[in-house]
Protein backbone atom coordinates (compact mmCIF):
# COMPACT_ATOMS: atom_id res chain seq x y z
CA UNK A 1 0.00 0.00 0.00
CA UNK A 2 2.87 2.14 0.73
CA UNK A 3 4.20 1.56 -2.89
CA UNK A 4 1.60 2.35 -4.12
CA UNK A 5 0.46 5.70 -2.50
CA UNK A 6 4.51 6.49 -3.02
CA UNK A 7 4.08 6.01 -6.55
CA UNK A 8 0.48 7.60 -7.00
CA UNK A 9 0.72 10.15 -4.44
CA UNK A 10 -0.65 12.99 -6.94
CA UNK A 11 -3.79 10.19 -8.12
CA UNK A 12 -4.59 10.07 -4.52
CA UNK A 13 -4.35 13.89 -3.74
CA UNK A 14 -6.73 14.41 -6.81
CA UNK A 15 -9.09 11.41 -5.94
CA UNK A 16 -9.37 13.02 -2.37
CA UNK A 17 -9.74 16.63 -3.85
CA UNK A 18 -12.59 15.24 -6.04
CA UNK A 19 -14.17 13.36 -3.54
CA UNK A 20 -14.16 16.84 -0.48
CA UNK A 21 -15.56 18.99 -3.91
CA UNK A 22 -18.27 16.08 -3.88
CA UNK A 23 -19.44 16.10 -0.38
CA UNK A 24 -19.33 20.48 -0.39
CA UNK A 25 -20.72 20.18 -3.71
CA UNK A 26 -23.91 18.11 -2.32
CA UNK A 27 -23.81 19.52 0.74
CA UNK A 28 -24.11 23.18 -0.67
CA UNK A 29 -26.94 22.64 -3.39
CA UNK A 30 -28.94 20.24 -2.19
CA UNK A 31 -28.55 19.57 1.73
CA UNK A 32 -28.42 24.00 2.54
CA UNK A 33 -31.74 24.62 0.14
CA UNK A 34 -33.60 22.05 1.88
CA UNK A 35 -32.57 23.41 5.19
CA UNK A 36 -33.53 27.11 4.14
CA UNK A 37 -36.85 25.79 2.74
CA UNK A 38 -37.55 23.49 6.11
CA UNK A 39 -36.93 26.93 8.35
CA UNK A 40 -38.96 28.80 6.04
CA UNK A 41 -41.74 26.54 6.25
CA UNK A 42 -41.67 26.34 9.88
CA UNK A 43 -41.77 30.49 9.75
CA UNK A 44 -44.60 30.33 7.84
CA UNK A 45 -46.40 27.65 9.66
CA UNK A 46 -45.64 29.68 12.63
CA UNK A 47 -47.13 32.87 11.38
CA UNK A 48 -49.98 31.24 10.09
CA UNK A 49 -50.57 29.67 13.69
CA UNK A 50 -50.33 32.77 15.69
CA UNK A 51 -53.47 34.21 12.69
CA UNK A 52 -55.31 30.85 12.92
CA UNK A 53 -55.28 31.36 16.75
CA UNK A 54 -56.33 35.21 16.74
CA UNK A 55 -58.59 34.67 14.76
CA UNK A 56 -60.37 30.82 16.70
CA UNK A 57 -59.66 32.72 19.73
CA UNK A 58 -60.55 36.47 19.67
CA UNK A 59 -60.69 38.15 22.83
CA UNK A 60 -60.29 34.71 24.87
CA UNK A 61 -56.46 34.69 23.71
CA UNK A 62 -55.90 35.73 27.59
CA UNK A 63 -56.98 31.81 28.64
CA UNK A 64 -55.51 30.12 25.97
CA UNK A 65 -52.38 29.54 24.22
CA UNK A 66 -51.00 27.78 21.19
CA UNK A 67 -48.17 25.61 19.91
CA UNK A 68 -47.63 24.71 16.43
CA UNK A 69 -45.89 22.68 14.45
CA UNK A 70 -44.36 21.86 10.67
CA UNK A 71 -44.74 18.17 10.14
CA UNK A 72 -41.92 17.43 7.39
CA UNK A 73 -43.46 14.35 6.78
CA UNK A 74 -47.49 15.04 6.28
CA UNK A 75 -45.88 18.75 5.07
CA UNK A 76 -48.37 19.92 6.85
CA UNK A 77 -48.68 22.69 9.35
CA UNK A 78 -50.39 21.81 12.97
CA UNK A 79 -51.42 23.74 15.93
CA UNK A 80 -52.76 22.62 19.26
CA UNK A 81 -55.13 25.67 21.32
CA UNK A 82 -55.43 25.06 24.70
CA UNK A 83 -57.95 26.87 27.10
CA UNK A 84 -58.42 26.93 30.43
CA UNK A 85 -62.11 28.18 32.01
CA UNK A 86 -63.15 28.85 35.36
CA UNK A 87 -66.76 28.25 35.16
CA UNK A 88 -69.16 27.26 38.23
CA UNK A 89 -66.22 26.43 40.80
CA UNK A 90 -65.18 24.11 38.17
CA UNK A 91 -62.21 24.31 35.78
CA UNK A 92 -62.95 23.50 31.72
CA UNK A 93 -60.05 22.30 30.18
CA UNK A 94 -60.22 22.56 26.58
CA UNK A 95 -57.55 21.61 23.69
CA UNK A 96 -57.60 21.15 20.19
CA UNK A 97 -55.19 20.30 17.15
CA UNK A 98 -55.93 21.76 13.66
CA UNK A 99 -54.58 21.54 10.62
CA UNK A 100 -53.81 25.44 10.31
CA UNK A 101 -53.82 25.82 6.05
CA UNK A 102 -56.71 23.76 5.54
CA UNK A 103 -58.49 24.86 9.15
CA UNK A 104 -59.36 21.11 9.38
CA UNK A 105 -59.89 19.86 13.32
CA UNK A 106 -57.80 16.85 13.98
CA UNK A 107 -58.78 15.96 17.50
CA UNK A 108 -60.55 17.87 20.32
CA UNK A 109 -60.63 16.74 24.23
CA UNK A 110 -62.44 18.54 27.13
CA UNK A 111 -62.32 17.80 30.74
CA UNK A 112 -64.20 19.47 33.82
CA UNK A 113 -62.29 19.24 37.17
CA UNK A 114 -62.85 18.71 40.15
CA UNK A 115 -65.98 17.03 40.46
CA UNK A 116 -65.78 15.33 36.87
CA UNK A 117 -63.53 13.15 36.45
CA UNK A 118 -62.13 11.83 33.44
CA UNK A 119 -62.84 13.62 29.59
CA UNK A 120 -66.14 15.02 28.94
CA UNK A 121 -65.55 14.22 25.22
CA UNK A 122 -62.40 13.16 23.70
CA UNK A 123 -61.99 12.73 19.68
CA UNK A 124 -59.58 12.30 17.34
CA UNK A 125 -59.67 12.83 13.73
CA UNK A 126 -56.50 10.74 12.01
CA UNK A 127 -56.84 12.12 8.96
CA UNK A 128 -59.15 15.28 9.63
CA UNK A 129 -62.15 14.13 8.52
CA UNK A 130 -65.22 12.65 9.93
CA UNK A 131 -64.73 9.52 8.82
CA UNK A 132 -61.62 8.98 10.43
CA UNK A 133 -63.34 10.08 13.78
CA UNK A 134 -62.66 7.81 17.17
CA UNK A 135 -62.98 8.55 20.81
CA UNK A 136 -60.00 8.46 23.46
CA UNK A 137 -60.24 7.47 26.64
CA UNK A 138 -58.38 9.84 28.81
CA UNK A 139 -55.97 13.05 28.27
CA UNK A 140 -53.05 11.31 28.43
CA UNK A 141 -54.42 9.28 24.99
CA UNK A 142 -55.62 12.54 23.31
CA UNK A 143 -52.03 13.95 24.02
CA UNK A 144 -50.07 11.04 22.50
CA UNK A 145 -52.79 11.61 19.35
CA UNK A 146 -51.60 15.16 19.21
CA UNK A 147 -47.84 14.18 19.63
CA UNK A 148 -47.77 11.83 16.76
CA UNK A 149 -48.66 15.24 14.18
CA UNK A 150 -46.53 17.42 16.65
CA UNK A 151 -43.28 15.97 17.34
CA UNK A 152 -41.35 15.36 13.66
Amino acid sequence: MEKFIKENWFKVAIACAAILLGISTFYSFIILPLRNTQIAQQQKCADAAEKFFKDEEGTNSNIADYTSHWNLKLNKCFSEIQARVFSNGNFLTEKSLYDVFERKQYGSFSSMTPEVRGPVVCITLSDGSPGSRSTCGSEEEYDEFVESYMDN
